[in-house]
């Protein structure tokens, strides 16, 4: 197109605006001339030059913005020279390779970073990345060598998973190592994690139907819930042979089996109290009915679980029905209870030498809680041979263990006296094991113990550790620590002879599982 003198004189003017970017005058121009010359292209151009404060086609394309999208650009295409549309053209053509560029860089940045982080999710958004990238820079040689990594760490997760004991995360590697199925040993660690399943669930019934063999209830009861807690996994996860509906009712024949020795073992006694009864002239009618009433209320506190009133109750009714039989078979859990309710610190629980001993509850933790004898029930030498020794290796370990432990109570009150895994120490190794990190504590198992200087120290927080004899006497006595509590309370800062005669404080821990 020709341009009038004046017209060719303002387009001068506005490309040297656009050089000093002068835009706001560059602008005033454009819009000069286009009143004038309202299809002059190539003042659409410098319009869209002006707008985008750009000095030149490489600007343009730096800018990154399509200019094909512009709004000058239809008047440019129609009202321009061949040559001015298509170089506009071409500059969208390189805008868009650049962009392309651009966004394969960002995708191959991405994929590397994907790479460095090495988890399975990201090695696999890894292979993804470079996927989309065909041919550009050497993403397609990457691949091979990121699914050789791929398998590698989904193979050890997989292990991971077989190893880790939990029934959901080892079913999780049977289907991680069958995607897997030819890479290395997967199929052989497929067959082990069935074996270990199987084996777990195995561990998990014969542990919970040798609670069969405690004849408690609340402990069949809970291997009860753990075959109904393994059946439950079982259905969840689709496991084979997974019916244990059987094992289930074993445990319940095994509690009805208890419950109905205890009623034979009842109705042997009310016969014998009966009896008794008749020889007596039996009780008047008033009496009995009142008698029968606190029995029967006796009855329903066993049932709520209330057994140390219960226990009350069926001591005093003597002969009364099955009263006895009936004392005796909450006789633990009455024990326990008082326990549990604390509401005393002296709680009766066997017998030494005509004495019934009371005992001072110092923790209840879970279902189990700590006792210390009342008072000092015997004297004896920490060790009859040696000066320098360890509880376990002790004379008076033996004393608690095996003498006063058959004195102290029956049969069925070690029912619930807990074993209990002591680490021993003696005072004078006592901080140099603190000190020494590989030096390792000797542990011993103990039905009777004693307690160390720190733990008196501990459960007796007021200091006040006196205590008496049995005859309420003062008394000194023994710590497991090889030093001793003097009659004034006081702890013996230096190590008492070991073969002197010092009174003996036994502790034990009970179960408080109610049957």
């Amino acid at each position: 197109m020709n341009h009038n003198a004046s017209a060719q004189s303002l387009i001068t003017r506005i490309e040297m605006f656009i050089q000093q970017e002068n835009w706001s005058s560059a602008r005033t121009y454009v819009e000069q001339v286009l009143d004038e010359e309202p299809e002059n292209g190539y003042v659409y151009y410098l319009k869209m030059l002006v707008e985008r404060k750009a000095k030149s086609d490489e600007e343009l394309i730096k800018a990154g913005r399509s200019v094909t999208a512009d709004q000058n650009y239809p008047q440019i295409q129609l009202f321009g020279p061949t040559e001015l549309v298509d170089r506009v053209d071409r500059i969208e053509k390189q805008i868009l390779i650049n962009e392309d560029v651009a966004n394969k860089n960002r995708i191959y940045l991405q994929a590397e970073d994907y790479v460095k982080e090495n988890t399975v999710e990201s090695v696999t958004k890894a292979v993804e990345c470079f996927q989309s990238i065909p041919g550009w820079k050497d993403a397609d040689s990457m691949i091979p060598g990121l699914l050789l990594k791929l398998k590698d760490l989904k193979y050890e997760n997989a292990y991971q998973h077989m190893i880790s004991d939990d029934f959901e995360q080892m079913v999780k590697a049977i289907d991680e190592f069958k995607d897997i199925i030819n890479w290395k040993d997967s199929e052989a660690k497929m067959a082990e994690c069935k074996e270990r399943i199987q084996t777990k669930r195995d561990t998990i019934l014969t542990n919970a139907l040798k609670k069969i063999d405690t004849k408690k209830v609340t402990k069949i009861e809970k291997g009860i819930d753990e075959i109904n807690d393994l059946q439950y996994i079982v259905n969840k996860l689709h496991l084979e042979n997974g019916d244990y509906s059987s094992d289930i009712q074993k445990c319940r024949d095994a509690i009805q089996a208890i419950q109905a020795k205890r009623m034979n073992i009842g109705k042997r006694v009310a016969a014998g109290a009966a009896a008794l009864c008749v020889a007596a002239g039996g009780l008047l009618f008033g009496e009995y009915m009142k008698t029968n009433s606190e029995y029967n209320s006796a009855i329903a506190l066993v049932e709520a679980k209330q057994y140390g009133e219960a226990y009350e109750i069926f001591s005093d009714k003597g002969f009364f029905k099955d009263s006895i039989a009936q004392k005796a078979s909450i006789q633990n859990e009455a024990f326990r209870s008082q326990i549990k309710s604390l509401q005393t610190t002296n709680i009766p629980f066997g017998q030494y030498e005509g004495n019934d001993l009371e005992w001072i509850v110092l923790e209840v933790s879970d279902d189990k809680a700590l006792l210390i004898s009342k008072n000092v029930i015997d004297y004896a030498p920490f060790d009859e041979n040696s000066e320098d020794v360890s509880f376990e290796k002790s004379t008076v370990y033996k004393t608690l263990n095996e003498g006063l432990y058959n004195a102290i109570f029956t049969d069925d009150q070690k029912d619930i006296i807990l074993d209990t895994v002591i680490e021993t120490e003696t005072e004078e190794n006592k901080d140099t094991a603190e000190q020494d990190s590989q030096d390792e504590k000797e542990e011993v198992t103990a039905k009777l113990f004693l307690l160390s200087d720190e733990e008196i120290e501990n459960y007796f927080k007021d200091g006040d550790y006196k205590a008496k004899n049995l005859d309420g006497k003062a008394s000194n006595y023994w710590l497991r620590t090889m030093n001793a509590v003097t009659k004034d309370g006081e702890i013996d800062s230096e190590n008492p002879l070991a073969k002197q005669n010092k009174g003996i404080r036994p502790a034990i821990w009970i179960d408080l599982e109610l049957q």
